[in-house]
């Protein structure tokens, strides 16, 4: 039983005990509306869970920002929106990281191509500094 249906349960001794108190309507609603919005937070946060396990982290991020406006006093939902940060950083770089990479290569295949096996070696080897130990682009090499 779950700290909202507690104070649900106190609310109905309290009206048996004191029929017609005024507060039990108004304190009813409070719990259905703070209710309301413990089940949104739970719902973002899993969805944003969901999302990062799936590795969407744009979305993810949304997700926990909006966990985040439903309980502000929570740290949780803010370290996660950290987290989905420093992780759409870390994907950035590595895209970033292989865009160069195969500009290296696409470079090397080219520069082959035209028997100008000097610069062709050196693109190569330029994608091994990115990528080390990378097989297609030591099988370039060798």
């Amino acid at each position: 039983m779950g700290d909202f249906d507690r104070a649900s349960m106190i609310l109905d001794i309290t009206e048996k005990s004191r029929p017609g108190e005024p507060r039990i309507e108004e304190l009813r609603s409070q719990i259905k509306t703070l209710k309301a919005q413990d089940k949104e937070y739970n719902d973002l946060m899993t969805s944003g869970n969901t999302l990062a396990d799936r590795e969407n982290y744009e979305e993810a991020k949304l997700k926990y920002e909006a966990a985040s406006l439903k309980k502000p006093s929570l740290d949780l939902p803010k370290d996660k929106v950290r987290e989905m940060s420093g992780l759409i950083k870390d994907a950035a770089a590595a895209a970033q990281k292989d865009q160069l990479y195969a500009e290296y290569i696409s470079k090397g295949t080219e520069r082959q191509t035209e028997k100008e096996y000097e610069l062709a070696l050196s693109s190569y080897q330029d994608a091994l500094s990115i990528k080390a130990g990378d097989v297609p682009a030591t099988n370039k090499i060798n």
